[in-house]
């Protein structure tokens, strides 16, 4: 008897799933289109943002142009100043959270490397590439010591 309900009559297999082709179609192109507007949407969404990014830096570049001019150029605006006046005056324009440390003239005049050792550091600090993810003043204050920094030394022959 135990082998007989062992070996009972096997089951009927389950009928085959009929797809509907229509309808699978229907799904995947809906799907594709989703993902395209999707896609659409976030480059849209980064477009305003890189816009409105370059508004903000603009305004920022007006409202610190002034300080930044004072404290690049000589009085009359046509030249840079020393790259050793840069130098040791920066900490002034930095911004809040800026790691740079107040640079004494006297420690600029000592050395012969001492200038460009600084200089390599103060342009490694505000290079552009490392201001990506920064507010617009902070990238707009990088921007033009960096400028400054280099037509400064350019000039200066170190």
């Amino acid at each position: 008897a135990a082998a007989k309900a062992a070996t009972s009559p096997p089951t009927p297999a389950a009928p085959p799933v009929v797809l509907d082709r229509e309808k699978l179609k229907a799904e995947r192109e809906a799907r594709e289109q989703q993902r395209v507007r999707d896609a659409a949407q976030r480059q849209q969404d980064a477009q305003q943002r890189e816009e409105q990014l370059k508004r903000d830096k603009v305004n920022e570049g007006n409202k610190l142009d002034a300080e930044m001019t004072a404290w690049a150029k000589t009085p009359d605006g046509q030249a840079y100043k020393d790259i050793k006046v840069l130098l040791s005056t920066m900490h002034s324009v930095t911004w809040s959270d800026c790691t740079w440390k107040e640079l004494p003239l006297s420690e600029l005049m000592s050395g012969a490397g001492c200038v460009k050792k600084n200089y390599r550091k103060a342009i490694l600090l505000c290079h552009p590439d490392k201001q990506k993810e920064a507010s617009p003043e902070q990238q707009v204050r990088a921007d033009r010591i960096f400028q400054a920094l280099n037509e400064a030394f350019k000039i200066s022959g170190e």
